[in-house]
């Protein structure tokens, strides 16, 4: 995926399934209920590392999850597609601090950090980025979720 292409994808966050499907956001590929016990969710992962995911009542995109590295011993797929600025740019941790400035929250774990941010309100006002990192501050995944979602 281009990275005018993901961030048309930002752009619509909150619009159903088949909006995105007429107006060329996403390819038309079956969504599949969630594979977590927890989660009412459909999915779609047609492109490796880039999981989209849907209301199951409403068919609406409510999360975006970009996997760029995986924790030792993890063997799950990794987006290689392009990502528009600034999100290209963020590597690690420190990055995220550099280039967005101090973020809603933050998490410090043994295993984990994580940042909050709400995504540029031109791009979309509704959307929060959440950046999780590893143990050595390296950026793992990019969530893109609807706020309340």
């Amino acid at each position: 995926m281009s990275p005018e292409k993901f961030e048309l994808l930002l752009r619509n966050i909150g619009n159903t399934y088949s909006q995105l499907v007429t107006e060329e956001v996403i390819e038309a590929h079956p969504l599949q209920m969630s594979e977590y016990e927890d989660c009412d969710s459909l999915e779609i992962e047609a492109i490796p590392g880039l999981e989209l995911v849907f209301s199951e009542i409403t068919y609406r995109l409510e999360h975006v999850y970009v996997r760029l590295r995986n924790d030792s011993g993890c063997n799950l797929p990794l987006y290689t597609g392009g990502l528009p600025e600034p999100f290209r740019s963020i590597r690690e941790r420190k990055h995220a601090h550099q280039l967005l400035g101090k973020p809603i929250s933050s998490r410090l774990e043994e295993f984990y950090g994580s940042d909050l941010y709400q995504l540029d309100p031109k791009l979309h006002p509704e959307t929060q980025i959440h950046f999780q990192y590893g143990t050595d501050s390296t950026l793992k995944v990019i969530a893109f979720s609807l706020f309340g979602a």
